[in-house]
């Protein structure tokens, strides 16, 4: 649970403090920063922003850094030159000793666009998930970042006729290695959702039953067979100057009566099933980590209709939940007992 928040220079907020509750209600009219302290608390679970890929741009405009404290945590993102530096009890900590010490689960309204994304969002919502229960799935993520971003410029350099081939087999067996470890805990995650989000979306659109997550591998998981299909392939990696096969190149697809979910699924529908996701992520990462995530609840009640609505607050009884909203009338309706409200001009 996460009792409070301090943010010097995040966003839109020069100095701000905020309290929360079991359930706590952030309201305000649009631009207000209602989303920014949603994702200041999504940092220092997860170290990394959800809305830009340079974590600098959390700061406010013009300001040389940004803090972001919650009891003994601390995030702290320097411009120039950049740095990042998250400290838990006054002590550094690596990333991978940060993820999953403090779980969180995100939901927001582009959550919908996920079925339909680049595959490298639903590879992010894989990676973002698991990595908050297996500290060993993270550090295989981070050292295949590492290993691609060298094996890459090999690849080029080869290209160029700047090195030669006789390079690249070191850096197939350490793709071929962290390949296994990530896709055991992709495959693991994936049936896991295949068993229950079935069920759940069911519940909300009838033949819920019969929709179907394939999980899309890279060719050849086995670390033997992987290795061989790099060299045998080696030709085109070599005109393209990256890496084609890998976990990098994965992904997931949703099917419902044998059909892919782009293919006639309404918005309502597709509502539902996210809702499903959703539900799935949080019992997955309660079973696994044995930790209750904190809910971040981002403006979803433009996105759900008053029956999907019930239906997901139905199943966070016992989580700690921070919603932001335009109506405050609208969810105090929804929710039963005490609400700590946060009411931003």
């Amino acid at each position: 649970m996460i009792e409070g928040l301090r943010l010097e220079n995040f966003r839109v907020f020069e100095q701000a403090e905020f309290s929360f509750g079991p359930v706590t209600v952030i309201v305000g009219n649009n631009g207000v920063g209602k989303t920014s302290i949603l994702e200041a608390i999504s940092m220092l679970s997860l170290t990394t922003s959800w809305k830009t890929e340079k974590d600098s741009e959390v700061v406010r405009w013009e300001a040389p850094f940004t803090r972001v404290t919650s009891g003994d945590r601390e995030l702290v993102v320097q411009v120039h030159p950049y740095m990042k530096r998250m400290k838990i009890d006054g002590i550094s900590k690596r990333a991978t000793e940060v993820i999953g010490s403090f779980p969180t689960i995100l939901f927001e309204p582009d959550d919908l666009s996920l079925l339909y994304a680049a595959p490298s969002q639903r590879r992010q919502y894989i990676d973002r998930t698991i990595s908050q229960t297996s500290q060993a799935y993270t550090r295989a993520v981070l050292q295949m970042q590492q290993v691609l971003k060298q094996r890459n410029r090999l690849l080029k350099n080869i290209q160029e006729g700047m090195a030669g081939e006789s390079e690249l087999p070191f850096w197939d067996q350490q793709l071929a290695e962290l390949q296994e470890v990530i896709q055991e805990e992709r495959a693991a995650f994936l049936t896991f959702l295949q068993e229950k989000v079935p069920a759940v979306f069911d519940g909300m659109v009838p033949g819920g039953l019969d929709s179907q997550i394939h999980y899309l591998k890279s060719p050849h998981a086995a670390e033997q067979e992987f290795r061989h299909h790099l060299e045998k392939n080696r030709y085109k990696e070599i005109a393209a100057g990256v890496s084609l096969y890998g976990p990098h190149r994965e992904d997931f697809s949703v099917t419902w009566a044998g059909h892919p979910v782009e293919q006639g699924m309404s918005r309502g529908q597709s509502r539902a099933l996210m809702v499903a996701f959703k539900m799935a992520e949080l019992d997955y990462i309660a079973e696994r980590s044995e930790k209750r995530p904190v809910l971040l609840l981002d403006d979803i009640f433009s996105e759900l209709d008053l029956e999907r609505r019930h239906r997901l607050f139905s199943v966070l009884s016992g989580y700690q939940v921070i919603m932001t909203t335009t109506e405050l009338g609208a969810v105090q309706e929804m929710i039963a007992g005490e609400v700590s409200v946060i009411s931003l001009a």
